[in-house]
């Protein structure tokens, strides 16, 4: 049995590199499917996590015992991916493998040249930031509305620099959870490649981190990306399943 959750005491004593995107779906609100959902068995026992979020969803199969369950649940709710941190075969057929990457937020990352998102900024700083990044979500107001919230309530940080009116590249933290954030979004445009802009921006990200005490920050990305990462003092932690759905 499938049921959706309201708060997070679902979340407690789980451990798990995807706990943060849990926690994030439990607050993101873009349709009336979005959210964290637990999956028991006749004992009541939890089985699985699932959190759907802009058509995606994470699932941390707790105990694997009924997937036609979580699949049929998937296909009705029209899920476009499947994240795990297992590959969960029998929901997507073929999963990409990512790295997981950590590090422990300290601040003395430098001069910070970085803007950040906040509570005054205007809505065409949000614009920019998106477009940039996460232009695929494909509505902005929703993504706005979820996001400047987050921000409002520091569950999020975006960083971006930006010179003589053309952003050069963002680095953007979409949710923080139980002292760890989790970034998710780095892009720089091909033709300011290769000038270390990226860089500053997860930098200053870290540096907003520190002071807001948070301990940890994880990402996910592909293998030819690992060096870069690891030059900013991230390791590789384990690996991350993104499946499509058929």
């Amino acid at each position: 049995m499938i049921k959706k959750a309201t708060d997070s005491n679902c979340l407690s004593g789980v451990s798990s590199p995807l706990l943060t995107l849990l926690y994030s779906a439990l607050g993101y609100s873009g349709n009336s499917r979005d959210g964290l959902y637990v999956q028991y068995d006749s004992a009541g026992n939890v089985q699985s996590l699932i959190g759907l979020e802009n058509g995606n969803a994470v699932v941390e199969n707790l105990s694997p015992e009924d997937t036609d369950e979580i699949k049929s649940f998937l296909d009705f709710c029209h899920i476009k991916t499947v994240t795990s941190s297992a590959p969960l075969t029998d929901l997507c057929g073929c999963f990409k493998e990512y790295s997981y990457m950590s590090r422990v937020v300290e601040s003395a990352c430098g001069e910070n040249s970085c803007n950040y998102l906040s509570k005054t900024s205007r809505l065409s700083e949000y614009e920019s930031v998106y477009d940039l990044v996460f232009s695929e979500y494909g509505d902005f107001e929703k993504w706005y509305c979820n996001f400047s919230k987050r921000i409002n309530d520091g569950n999020a940080v975006a960083s971006y620099l930006i010179n003589n009116g053309v952003l050069l590249s963002a680095a953007v933290v979409t949710c923080i959870y139980g002292g760890n954030a989790l970034l998710s979004g780095v892009f720089t445009p091909p033709v300011y490649r290769k000038n270390g802009y990226a860089g500053e921006c997860i930098k200053s990200v870290i540096n907003k981190l520190s002071d807001e005490k948070i301990k940890t920050i994880s990402l996910w990305c592909e293998k030819n990306n690992v060096g870069f990462y690891e030059n900013l003092g991230f390791s590789v932690n384990g690996k991350i399943y993104v499946g499509e759905c058929k």
